[in-house]
């Protein structure tokens, strides 16, 4: 059952990307059934759980990636036109400061990257906390990282340039406590 679930992810992957006129659909149905199937399969993490480094190192190298390319934003902003500008380098300290900020936070407070073992159903449950906790953390970084660029031209602050810059802020924010809190010691009676 399980093999069918995963296939049929891949396929609708796959047929999105071939089919122009229904792909957002597709690749819609695709992403629910992507981030449900944990779910579904929740009840065999501790009879049969994953490798205690590996899903912390991939993730924690998508992390280092995206972090990246923030830096890489920072570098956009500064060379956003002929002349340097003050709000190109506010932008750029600041979107340097939030990457580093953002990068000590994940590996030194949250530990994001460190091992994950499963011994039971709680130890599940955290599992896929963790593993979620970084979608609203991956948002925020790449939210992040087109504020910065956003905000990098004269007279770019706006509502809307503010907006992408503080929701980033608030979705990584979440996903760290998030991932935080499913690192915490648990609570014996």
């Amino acid at each position: 059952m399980y093999a069918t679930l995963y296939a049929l992810q891949a396929l609708l992957w796959l047929a999105g990307a071939v089919s122009e006129p229904l792909r957002w659909t597709v690749w819609g149905l695709a992403l629910v059934l992507d981030l449900a199937s944990p779910w579904l399969v929740a009840r065999h993490t501790a009879a049969v759980p994953p490798h205690p480094e590996h899903l912390p190192e991939r993730f924690g190298l998508f992390t280092i990636i995206l972090l990246g390319e923030g830096m890489a934003a920072v570098v956009h902003a500064l060379d956003h036109g002929e002349h340097l500008h003050l709000s190109s380098a506010v932008a750029a300290l600041v979107g340097a400061a939030l990457s580093f900020g953002l990068w000590l936070l994940y590996f030194h407070r949250v530990k994001g990257q460190g091992e994950r073992h499963i011994a039971d159903a709680v130890g599940g449950r955290r599992l896929r906390l963790w593993a979620y906790g970084h979608v609203p953390l991956y948002m925020g970084i790449a939210s992040l990282a087109a504020g910065t660029v956003a905000l990098s031209a004269p007279g770019a602050l706006t509502i809307t340039s503010g907006a992408i810059y503080l929701g980033g802020l608030a979705l990584a924010g979440l996903g760290l406590r998030l991932m935080k809190r499913a690192g915490e010691p648990r609570a014996h009676p």
